[in-house]
């Protein structure tokens, strides 16, 4: 599953994902996993698995709230989701940019190993640019606005002191 937030982040943004399926040493694994992409027919993979014992999907996109569905997974093979940008994948815990928008990426349950029992893995984009709120917030406005307050005060003891001596 796919998740955007923060205040900037794209909900409309298409992002890259890649699966990897990695089975036992030993396993025999055969039949068609079949892999479910939002808005799309499902696909069937014939996975051939390499000296590793892996198989890896082809890289493919996603938007926020949109399910990747892989079934027919067997039992004891360890699936493992990574985000993509560009050829690497996104580590767990990062920042990455796309589109000019900056965000920090966190997966839950980014490898899984199938028991048998249906498995979800999350992954979390949270943009980390800031909004533009058009107001400085450094120093000056605290610097002015005390500027201004003593002026007052100095004003207010003058007058004082005219009223006074009157």
């Amino acid at each position: 599953k796919k998740v955007v937030k923060g205040s900037l982040g794209d909900r409309d943004q298409t992002f890259s994902f890649r699966v990897t399926f990695t089975k036992a040493e030993g396993m025999a694994v055969s039949g068609i996993i079949m892999m479910i992409l939002p808005g799309q027919n499902p696909v069937e993979l014939t996975p051939t698995w390499a000296g590793d014992k892996t198989y890896t999907t082809s890289v493919f996109t996603m938007k926020h709230g949109k399910i990747a569905t892989f079934a027919n997974v067997p039992k004891d093979v360890t699936v493992v989701v990574d985000e993509m940008n560009g050829n690497d994948a996104v580590a767990d815990d990062t920042d990455f940019t796309v589109n000019g928008n900056t965000y920090h990426v966190t997966y839950e349950h980014k490898s899984v190993t199938m028991t048998g029992e249906d498995a979800t893995a999350t992954v979390t984009n949270r943009s980390t640019t800031n909004v533009d709120t058009g107001v400085i917030l450094d120093n000056a406005p605290y610097i002015a606005l005390l500027t201004i307050v003593a002026a007052g005060a100095v004003v207010m003891i003058m007058k004082k002191r005219r009223n006074y001596e009157d």
